[in-house]
């Protein structure tokens, strides 16, 4: 789902805005401009009303999900919260010009991180730190796109809003640093 004619080029702070695109020329497997929701447009990547039910729960057959669409029709509305980054879209030009003339052509990276970044994509106070930035899976997790890494000002340890940072804060079930892995938390 590339969306970046709905972020202004170079803006990778999904806290600045996270706008509905202006103009879809494509189709979107989960964002429709048609979205309402009792006759208003929807807004975006904001999780499905759950009613007085505190957990989601799935009907037995499909569609899976009905209970949870607007207007009996439209899912949540997903949008990329920020460019993809320049690292990332030359990592895909590169490998679009190896594999011309293949279906992998026309496949593209939009993220990868690293730890102890020497490349800054997002300034101070977060040298050295996980670059780029802010990176999350746009559909798997829509909601962790908007939560904020730097807290007053410093790195925070408890914001899930990238890869590294999030699995940072893996534990063992005792509360101790699990080397990015969420499984020790299980054990027993």
């Amino acid at each position: 789902m590339n969306q970046n004619a709905a972020v202004q080029k170079n803006n990778y702070d999904p806290l600045a805005s996270c706008p509905a695109p202006n103009s879809v020329n494509q189709t979107y497997a989960f964002y429709s401009p048609n979205c309402t929701n009792k006759g208003a447009a929807c807004t975006p990547n904001q999780p499905p009303s759950q009613g007085s039910d505190k957990n989601f729960l799935w009907q037995s057959q499909p569609p899976y999900a009905k209970r949870y669409l607007t207007d009996g029709q439209y899912g949540t509305q997903v949008v990329r919260c920020w460019a993809i980054y320049d690292s990332a879209n030359t990592v895909s030009a590169q490998f679009q010009t190896a594999l011309a003339g293949t279906p992998w052509a026309n496949y593209m990276l939009v993220g990868a991180q690293w730890a102890q970044a020497s490349q800054v994509e997002f300034p101070s106070p977060v040298k050295p730190f996980a670059a780029p930035f802010y990176l999350t899976n746009t559909t798997l997790e829509t909601y962790l796109q908007l939560q904020p890494i730097v807290v007053n000002g410093k790195p925070s340890t408890q914001a899930p809003g990238s890869c590294i940072t999030c699995h940072n804060m893996a534990t063992d079930s005792v509360n101790h640093p699990a080397n990015f892995s969420f499984l020790p938390g299980y054990a027993k």
